[in-house]
């Protein structure tokens, strides 16, 4: 599979289906959901509030696959390609 470019922070635009508050919630009411990418990768999530860092205090979404912490999001980086680490997330916000 060809490597994606290095991006900016918040680059890019993504139509998710959800708002980051309702992604946040459905995470929260359903631990251990299992979701699909289109590319048909199998990837679970945790919402949480974060306890340290310039995000302190806010709400975060996890993206994990086989338990291993692949991408986060904070609400500033929803409706975007990538994060505030230059992660992908697009792949996993839209499938929520």
């Amino acid at each position: 599979m060809p490597k994606r470019p290095t991006r900016d922070p918040h680059s890019g635009f993504v139509n998710n289906p959800k708002t980051f508050q309702q992604a946040y919630e459905e995470i929260t009411n359903n631990p251990g959901r299992t979701y699909r990418t289109d590319a048909g990768t199998l990837f679970e999530c945790e919402a949480r509030i974060t306890s340290k860092g310039p995000h302190e205090g806010e709400k975060l979404i996890i993206f994990k696959q086989d338990g291993i912490e692949m991408a986060r999001a904070y609400e500033c980086c929803w409706g975007k390609q990538t994060n505030c680490n230059r992660t992908y997330i697009d792949s996993y916000s839209r499938e929520i």
